[in-house]
């Protein structure tokens, strides 16, 4: 970089500073209020420098507000004279700068409005989408209403060659969702990112894992097929999928998808859920060695030491068992762990030790359906069990 070109990149920094300042400084004065001294720091803003669309746009409505509707109405023609959608990209720049500034009051309503404004001149805008769908998440799920949803996520995107962006950019605020319990909405948006980018397996995973969880086999089924279909190789989808197929009594298919699972990845997860498979074949030998494998390979793994547990139920070494689980509390004091401690407590006769698992099991409520319906050789006494306490939960799924 010579010096001509340093001394370019200084002005413009200079530049910038000074812009962002009498920007800041007409946002503030127009909460206060001052909408005339407003109007003038973004005139002065716009002096430095003159396309800066996100104070052409706000210098505008600011002059309609207080009356000055011919000097508002100069400043739109020759905005638009240089800058024919200046407007689009003005109010979701300055949407884009009051989410930034989220925390303090009255901004998130003023990135809303503004990436309305925009969507109300040009609908199928990404950024305004994306960037108003990222405002009224950050309010609180029950701010997006379902319609508006459908209208931010079906809509054709424009922009063809930046799909493949996008669908990232949904995908992690699908993942921020999932993560906080907004299934509904986490689902909607895993199916956006999927239109966005089919080429991608990750999105039918979520979603397959999203439809497991309601145990809704077929949609479950089909998600995983998708993403198998996109990428042979990932080893999750074959996983679930023969959680799928052991929820639905289908065995054999349960038994050759997770040995694919296996292959591909042999982990404790994995080794667990073949040893699974096995079990409910009446296959213990095999079932006993893929547990103890699972053990060896994910020795600080919670589950690890429940299938271990599993197994040795099976050869009524029921103390061994005991200390397998008590060592996967330790480790992880999850559903799995305590469902495992309810069969155990009741086959020793520990009716209230039982109860108290069981209600332990429920704390964390996610997967203690499909963990039922996928249970070795205690489905119909789990069942009875969490009915007694209240819960619905199926000894059989038939699909749809």
């Amino acid at each position: 970089m010579n010096e001509a070109d340093i001394e370019i990149w200084r002005r413009n920094i200079r530049q910038d500073t000074l812009f962002r300042y009498h920007y800041a400084m007409a946002d503030a004065l127009e909460r206060n209020g001052d909408l005339s001294a407003a109007i003038a720091a973004l005139e002065r803003g716009l002096s430095i420098a003159p396309m800066r669309a996100e104070a052409v746009v706000r210098l505008r409505d600011m002059l309609e507000r207080v009356g000055q509707t011919e000097r508002a109405a100069a400043l739109h023609a020759d905005a638009e004279a240089g800058f024919p959608h200046y407007e689009v990209t003005g109010w979701t720049r300055v949407g884009d700068l009051a989410r930034q500034d989220g925390a303090l009051e009255g901004r998130l309503d003023l990135a809303i409005s503004s990436y309305r404004s925009a969507l109300a001149r040009q609908s199928g805008f990404m950024e305004a989408r994306y960037g108003l769908l990222c405002a009224l998440l950050d309010k609180g799920e029950n701010s997006v209403s379902q319609e508006e949803l459908l209208t931010l996520t079906d809509q054709p995107i424009l922009d063809e060659e930046r799909k493949i962006y996008w669908a990232g950019e949904f995908q992690e605020i699908a993942e921020k969702n999932l993560g906080i319990g907004h299934t509904d909405l986490a689902a909607s948006l895993f199916r956006l990112s999927r239109n966005l980018d089919p080429s991608s397996g990750r999105p039918d995973m979520q979603l397959g894992l999203i439809a497991l969880g309601r145990l809704d086999i077929s949609e479950a089924y089909e998600a995983f097929m998708a993403a198998i279909r996109h990428d042979s190789g990932l080893a999750d989808a074959f996983l679930y999928l023969g959680f799928c197929h052991l929820a639905v009594d289908r065995v054999d298919d349960a038994i050759a998808v997770l040995r694919q699972a296996c292959s591909l990845d042999a982990n404790g997860v994995t080794m667990g859920a073949l040893g699974l498979a096995f079990h409910r074949a009446g296959w213990i030998g095999e079932a006993t060695t893929c547990y103890s494998k699972a053990l060896e390979l994910w020795p600080n793994s919670a589950s690890s030491h429940v299938y271990m547990a599993l197994g040795q139920m099976a050869q009524g070494q029921m103390e061994r068992a005991d200390a397998s689980l008590e060592t996967a509390i330790g480790i992880k004091a999850d559903s799995f762990a305590f469902m495992q401690r309810a069969v155990l407590s009741s086959r020793l006769g520990k009716t209230a030790d039982s109860q108290n698992a069981l209600r332990r099991s429920l704390e964390q409520p996610e997967w203690v359906r499909l963990q039922v319906a996928i249970h070795p050789f205690a489905r119909e006494e789990l069942t009875d069990a969490y009915r007694e306490l209240g819960i619905d939960v199926p000894s059989s799924i038939d699909l749809k």
